[in-house]
């Protein structure tokens, strides 16, 4: 069984190595995650949750720089600029944010995490879905319904 593990393990290897050969990307930009045996999901949603926090923060006051540091290395440059045309196209439409809470966080499909936030605008309030995997944002967007929260903020 183990000799088996450690094939899987190596080939997953192999794969990160040849993609990052193919797409000229670093391998340390690559993500590679094994499914976590019992690992501490609270305190990766206590990671989510500040790095949420310290988002929202950055674009109450306008700068975009706090979602950079999130994004991860290999798509940052495109990622930035899709998500930058997004943030201002909803400021645009609801006015400047004035204020924010981050709820909590919830374990999604396919080891992703996802933070829930309250985004208080100027001419309305609108919930929204931060996607996380590996402690790197791969998206948000506007969400109708909050779902049921599993890690709340205030808890962690």
């Amino acid at each position: 069984m183990k000799t088996r593990q450690t094939i899987r393990s190596i080939t997953m290897l192999f794969a990160a190595a040849l993609m990052a050969f193919t797409w000229q990307v670093k391998a340390a930009d690559l993500s590679i995650s094994f499914p976590d045996k019992g690992g501490d999901k609270a305190k990766q949603a206590q990671r989510i949750c500040q790095g949420t926090n310290v988002i929202l923060e950055g674009l109450q006051r306008g700068d975009t720089e706090p979602l950079e540091v999130y994004l991860p290395r290999h798509n940052r440059d495109m990622a930035l600029a899709d998500l930058s045309r997004s943030i201002w196209i909803t400021v645009g439409a609801y006015g400047p944010i004035e204020g924010f809470e981050v709820l909590g966080s919830n374990e999604t499909a396919n080891s992703k995490m996802e933070t829930v936030a309250r985004v208080d605008f100027q001419d309305e309030s609108s919930y929204f879905r931060f996607v996380w995997h590996n402690d790197k944002l791969i998206t948000f967007h506007r969400i109708s319904e909050v779902p049921e929260i599993t890690y709340m903020a205030q808890s962690l």
